[in-house]
């Protein structure tokens, strides 16, 4: 469900000095302001019911509330929130109570079926008996990821729908520690935490929990940008959202120099072998190689008479389309000989047959036999790294590079829309020349002398 914001109304939550409660504190409300009048207007926080009584939204004075609330979150010395402050006792039960409170404001706000503002005045004195059950059911955490992992299985991209589902299994067991949940003072259920619970406080602390596991920052980049997409499935804006400008920054792993010498391409093109497993792992690298590191899945689907493609990873993501000539010569026949099939398919991997899901599956299996024994292949011809299916794309790239091609034409060739995309392969290329830029920047007399 995609929850849109018209804003008719906005709320601080405050301390009213005008008038003393009978306790003797100053009680603490919502002010609205309504955009229909262009006036504020106070509304009254009922008192709540805990396991310690009944609780009176009120403080002593102004240094108490914002000690509770106005000033609750520490921050960096860049402006980002990095925490909260600490509070106890009664202190700490009425902050946990506003932030339930302020949870419901926000819901309230960007709820478009409440026109007036006597409408939004009676949600929030009656709350706990109206049951907002919109937002407790369509933001839920569980329900929301739930529903894209469909949505996804609908579209057929079953990879992304699996990562979803990896992402969602990490998350049950963070949440399911409940010393976890309590330091970020979460008091709901688990089955009812909502994606609003998850924030920057949350981001931060599920980040150090995959780390603690020993996760590469690749890894839970993945699983923070998986979050992210839900987020934004739900909300176009957010008070609570945790990535924005100052927010959580989403880990990235370091890129690595992928690229063969062409030295080492040519040993796996010299290369035969009547072990099947090992000649097949060779030509569907050289033939990926061929066409500008074309990924595994493009390939299978690939059909005869085929002589261009269109990457399926950039068909819904690219702004413009993308069309690639394929490379025919005479390694990449000699392949083609041996690997096609009698369908219409240009590999004898996908049948006509086959369904999405099939195809898929066809794929994933074919990328996980490839792995194995292009290791096997990289220790056999003593090639300077163990190499999987996508050092095929980096490779390409870095000897067209080194041989002088211009970035236009390799971007190009790599199906990309922008330079930048394809600069991504080409600048990690400062990791295997760092020697000679330390050489050369070097002022040693004994260097000087050599």
């Amino acid at each position: 469900m995609q929850i849109k914001t018209f804003v008719r109304f906005k709320y601080t939550i405050v301390l009213d000095k005008r008038r003393k409660l009978q306790s003797g504190k100053y009680p603490i409300k919502v002010n609205i302001h309504s955009y229909a009048d262009n006036k504020n207007h106070y509304v009254s926080i009922p008192s709540l019911f805990t396991k310690n009584g009944k609780l009176e939204f009120s403080c002593e004075n102004q240094k108490e509330f914002d000690s509770v609330w106005t000033n609750r979150h520490k921050k960096d010395s860049f402006g980002n929130v990095i925490g909260e402050t600490t509070v106890y006792g009664e202190k700490l039960e009425l902050r946990n109570a506003l932030k339930i409170q302020n949870d419901r404001l926000i819901a309230l706000m960007e709820d478009t079926s409440l026109l007036t503002l006597a409408e939004v005045k009676d949600w929030i004195k009656n709350w706990d008996a109206k049951e907002y059950e919109i937002d407790k059911t369509f933001t839920n955490l569980w329900f929301a990821f739930a529903e894209y992992i469909t949505k996804l299985n609908e579209e057929e991209r079953y990879k992304y729908a699996t990562s979803m589902g990896s992402t969602i299994k990490k998350l049950t067991e963070f949440v399911g520690i409940e010393s976890n949940l309590q330091k970020l003072r979460i008091y709901r259920d688990v089955a009812d935490l909502s994606i609003t619970d998850i924030d920057v406080d949350f981001m931060n602390a599920f980040e150090a929990f995959m780390f603690k596991q020993g996760r590469s920052k690749a890894t839970v980049g993945v699983y923070a940008r998986n979050i992210r997409t839900i987020w934004n499935d739900l909300y176009e804006s957010h008070s609570k959202y945790p990535f924005g400008k100052g927010g959580y920054v989403i880990p990235e792993g370091a890129r690595k120099n992928q690229g063969l010498s062409k030295a080492d391409i040519k040993k796996i093109v010299d290369f035969s072998s009547d072990n099947e497993y090992l000649q097949t792992a060779r030509d569907y690298f050289l033939f990926c190689f061929y066409n500008g590191g074309m990924n595994i899945k493009d390939v299978l689907h690939l059909k005869k008479g085929q002589k261009e493609f269109k990457r399926l990873k950039s068909i819904r993501t690219a702004k413009k389309e993308v069309i690639i000539p394929l490379v025919f010569n005479k390694i990449t026949n000699d392949i083609i000989d041996r690997r096609t099939g009698k369908g219409s398919y240009l590999f004898d991997v996908i049948k006509d047959g086959d369904d999405a899901k099939t195809r898929q599956n066809k794929v994933d299996a074919l990328n996980r036999a490839l792995r194995p024994q292009l290791h096997k292949l990289s220790d056999l011809l003593e090639l300077e790294y163990k190499i999987t299916p996508n050092w095929s794309r980096h490779s390409s790239t870095t000897i067209l590079f080194e041989e002088g091609i211009s970035l236009k034409a390799i971007s190009e060739g790599l199906g990309h829309t922008t330079l930048n995309q394809t600069e991504g392969y080409i600048n990690t290329m400062i990791d295997k020349e760092r020697p000679k830029i330390e050489k050369a920047l070097s002022f040693d007399e004994d260097d000087s002398e050599k």
